[in-house]
């Protein structure tokens, strides 16, 4: 009578791996982890207490300390120079910081009494620095913002929708 050796080779691997779920490691175990250590509990103590909630904290429909849509008639928010291509021109106030993205180059700077200030500015693929680095914005209140730089040039950015 012929027997097949196939059966219990899969018994003995599933006899294996339960062993060595169910903790019988030992101080060799890898990174020092035993079985059973994976599933114990956290001790309450080891937990940080959290702040209060405060739902004044979530912004409204006009922005806030979180977020929230912009109507147009602050300055903050995400603006872009060709509302139909969203890889345009883009210039996001928030507060008082700014990032701005132009021609391959990524700038950050501070926002302040109306004035954008550009402190810094990635080179971009091509080699070329952005050199825009102050512009005065005017909201129009219709979801435009006329950004007027320091060398003259005048742009008018759109809210994204």
């Amino acid at each position: 009578m012929h027997r097949s050796a196939r059966l219990p080779l899969p018994v003995a691997a599933a006899a294996s791996t339960l062993l060595l779920i169910t903790g019988c490691a030992n101080e060799d175990a890898p990174f020092g982890i035993e079985a059973g250590d994976i599933y114990e509990a956290p001790d309450d103590s080891d937990v940080e207490d959290l702040p209060e909630f405060d739902e004044d904290d979530l912004g409204g429909d006009t922005g806030g300390d979180l977020g929230g849509e912009t109507d147009g008639s602050s300055a903050e928010g995400d603006w872009y120079l060709d509302p139909a291509d969203l890889m345009s021109t883009n210039l996001y106030i928030m507060g008082n910081s700014v990032l701005f993205f132009a021609e391959n180059n990524d700038c950050q700077g501070t926002f302040a009494d109306n004035t954008v200030t550009l402190t810094s500015c990635t080179e971009g693929i091509n080699g070329e620095q952005w050199t825009e680095m102050t512009a005065t914005v005017t909201p129009n209140g219709d979801g435009t913002l006329d950004v007027t730089w320091d060398s003259g040039r005048q742009e008018t950015y759109f809210i994204e929708q």
